[in-house]
């Protein structure tokens, strides 16, 4: 009667030997391999942005017109703006490289920094629109109509994934180390 299952004697050291919350989520899988997706297409989209945020510091010509007071493109905001733009993007890749790594690490941390990253990235987001609108060459541009879209999926990724990382079995057996 070794392998007997009923046998509490025999179960439960099979039971007590596997690791706590590694016993129905041994890997990522599940809704998570979505969020690991999200995870990766972000890091490199964070990482064109930033590109993208460092073009009027490189081309002086560019700076020169939008921060320059005699330049017809230029507005007060400008300058404040395209430097707040480039540091939250700095701060938006570092985040996200972090998160990434403790995602795949699968560290107790993640849930934790997701659910705080979540609302500081959209807060970030609706400051720098916020602040967009109210240079009037801006507001007509095809860049402020897309940050609008982007603002708006920010809103709706805050509250689809926070109560999943709140109340999911699956994050809570999987990120416990």
């Amino acid at each position: 009667m070794e392998n007997d299952p009923i046998n509490p004697e025999v179960v439960e050291p099979l039971v007590a030997a596997a690791p706590p919350n590694e016993v129905g989520y041994p890997g990522l899988g599940g809704v998570l391999i979505f969020v690991a997706i999200g995870l990766i297409w972000s890091l490199l989209g964070n990482l064109v942005n930033l590109f993208g945020t460092l073009v009027p510091f490189r081309d002086e010509s560019l700076w020169g017109k939008l921060t320059t007071a005699s330049s017809p493109f230029y507005h007060a905001y400008w300058k404040p703006l395209l430097i707040y733009e480039a540091v939250a993007a700095a701060l938006l890749l570092v985040s996200n490289a972090i998160v990434v790594v403790l995602f795949f690490k699968r560290k107790r941390l993640f849930p934790t920094f997701i659910i705080t990253m979540l609302p500081l990235i959209f807060l970030t987001t609706m400051v720098s629109h916020f602040v967009m609108g109210w240079i009037p060459g801006a507001v007509v541009t095809k860049a402020y109509s897309k940050d609008t879209h982007l603002l708006i999926a920010r809103f709706v990724t805050l509250h689809v994934w926070i109560p999943y990382f709140l109340v999911s079995r699956r994050v809570k057996g999987t990120f416990v180390h």
